[in-house]
């Protein structure tokens, strides 16, 4: 065989090496989704948001039958940090915490991941082949608007079924940027629409004249120049609306003014951009506007925002919130309060409207409950020619359900007969009305009995009324606390002192309280009950004190382990060898 021959034999052998794909090999993957997606993920510089990952086992091959049992989630380190209001999910542990790393451990291998049934798989199906993390994040402030993604998510995978004497790890994989989210320098924190003298309105006659004011703050670290909203003036299109009668392009809007003129911020200043806009007589509906604001260069903006809802006609209801107790304008309440609706009527037809019936709903199912109502307020007509009568009809809710920072609304209409034909208000609505709370989170919640010097942590998410300003833990008989703790808010403000004996009380210094949606971590370093036969639940109440609506009280649970028992107070020390080796 010449050289020639061999040369072309070698080339035939390399292209059939070529088309020859291996079978395919086991590997260790898994999928990770975020909620919001990234597109929907615009948040204000500076707030504390919650990004979900679902985390699904894909395994393959002759890894098939491995579990995910930890899941380590890292930020770049750029100044967006983890909050410690960042809890695991059910039947997890978070066993290592920092700024920018958390890491969660499953508590037992029939929780956790197991690949989805089929694939060939010769073992037992788990149940469970997905688990949402919810990470509680406290984003930086920078200079413009900026996109960042969470660094990296690692998931181990055993085959250990028992947990008791620790895990094995059968290996490990870990996805880069699997999210990401947008920061906006700018934040619209209003866009009310009001009357000619700047008071807030949510009806109008047809035939008159309103105001729309977009308020906006500079989050940035920046001057912010030449601020404008885009569009100018503000739109009825998506996601803003527009039902009804309309006489040509009414309502028509134009720019009033700018406070301050130019509207050129510095970093936390605010300011207001207000349009005048006119309604035609034979005007009837509702309209609700949208916008975002920016900067000159287009690189600092803020989230496109929604108006409250108008209503324009001859004859309007206008509805409005209150608390049920002081009758004093309010839209934030906990749970078991009551808060009244009050519906008042204007007509500006020449003639007058009688027998008015009205009708309300919630805007959201299952937070709160009928308690009275509706109510009117006799008699059930109203005069001929710009007559208002408020109110005209009230409804009392007591606030039964929902979570803690839930927003909800109401919205309503009125009925009744003039010049001898059916006289309809268009909807009112009112928006924005926040079903107030506070969920602390217990870390660990299981213990062991009579240790020492063991550290237990209270994680709040501010969605309540107004600004905490105090913190206290009532520790229940059978533990001892010596006066050590400690706490964190606001991702790194260490200010806030304890004292007081029973319950130890955190207190801000007077600067630094935790705004709405803040977080702060409140630890106690704690003796735990001696003698404990059998697990025994201990409740520690969580007493909360805001600057709108006083104090409110929560409870949480650890329970205690007898004295010996083989579960250790954490049973990973694993994570920490990681973090400090």
């Amino acid at each position: 065989m010449n050289k020639r021959t061999l040369l072309s034999l070698t080339v035939l052998l390399g292209s059939l090496l070529c088309l020859w794909h291996a079978p395919a090999q086991a590997a260790r993957q898994f999928s990770i989704t975020q909620s919001p997606a990234a597109a929907l993920a615009e948040y204000d510089m500076g707030s504390t948001q919650t990004l979900t990952y679902t985390i699904a086992n894909t395994a393959s091959g002759g890894n098939n039958c491995e579990r995910i049992y930890e899941m380590r989630f890292r930020l770049p380190g750029t100044g967006t940090v983890f909050s410690s209001a960042t809890a695991p999910p059910a039947n997890w542990t978070r066993t290592s915490f920092s700024a920018t790393s958390v890491t969660f451990r499953v508590n037992s291998w029939s929780n956790a991941i197991d690949t989805s049934p089929g694939g060939g798989k010769s073992c037992a199906q788990g149940a469970v082949t997905s688990v949402a993390f919810n990470l509680v994040l406290v984003m930086r402030t920078t200079t413009a608007d900026i996109t960042e993604t969470l660094r990296d998510a690692r998931a181990s995978f055993t085959l250990d079924t028992n947990f008791a004497n620790g895990i094995s790890r059968s290996g490990r994989n870990t996805a880069n940027n699997p999210g990401s989210w947008t920061l906006r320098a700018l934040q619209i924190t209003s866009f009310q629409t009001t009357d000619l003298s700047n008071n807030p309105v949510s009806a109008i006659y047809a035939g008159t004249s309103f105001r729309l004011v977009i308020t906006m703050r500079n989050n940035s670290s920046a001057t912010q120049n030449g601020i404008t909203a885009s569009p100018t003036p503000p739109t009825t299109a998506a996601p803003g609306s527009k039902t009804g009668t309309w006489g040509g392009g009414s309502p028509n809007c134009s720019l009033t003014s700018t406070s301050p003129s130019p509207l050129n911020l510095a970093p936390g200043a605010s300011g207001t951009i207000t349009y005048t806009c006119t309604t035609a007589s034979g005007d009837s509906g509702t309209v609700t506007y949208a916008t975002k604001v920016r900067n000159g260069t287009n690189n600092a903006t803020s989230r496109t925002v929604t108006s409250n809802t108008l209503a324009v006609s001859a004859f309007v209801a206008i509805l409005s919130v209150l608390d049920a107790g002081t009758n004093l304008p309010r839209n934030c309440f906990y749970l078991d309060q009551n808060l009244k609706i009050s519906m008042a009527w204007q007509n500006n037809y020449s003639f007058a409207i009688t027998g008015i019936t009205a009708t309300l709903s919630p805007t959201v199912a299952g937070i709160v409950t009928l308690v009275s109502g509706p109510t009117y307020i006799p008699p059930s007509d109203i005069g001929a020619g710009g007559v208002t009568k408020d109110p005209a009809v009230e409804w009392v809710y007591q606030i039964t359900g929902g979570t803690a920072g839930q927003l909800f609304g109401f919205t309503g209409s009125a009925t009744g007969t003039g010049s001898g034909s059916p006289r309809t208000t268009p909807t009112a609505s009112v928006t924005n009305i926040t079903r107030g709370g506070f969920n602390p989170v217990v870390s660990p919640g299981t213990v062991n009995g009579f240790s020492t010097n063991q550290n237990i942590e209270w994680s709040i998410t501010n969605n309540g009324c107004g600004q905490v300003t105090k913190v206290e833990i009532t520790v229940p008989a059978g533990f001892t606390w010596g006066g050590d703790g400690y706490a964190v808010v606001n991702a790194n403000d260490e200010t806030w002192g304890v004292s007081g004996t029973n319950p130890a009380a955190f207190d801000f210094t007077g600067a630094n309280p935790i705004p709405l949606s803040g977080s702060g971590a409140f630890s106690l370093v704690l003796t735990t009950p001696p003698g404990i036969a059998v697990p025994t639940d201990y409740t520690f109440d969580v007493g909360i004190t805001e600057d709108v609506t006083g104090f409110s009280t929560r409870s949480t649970s650890v329970t205690v382990n007898p004295f010996g028992s083989p579960s250790l107070n954490d049973t990973t020390p694993g994570p920490w060898r990681e973090e400090f080796r």
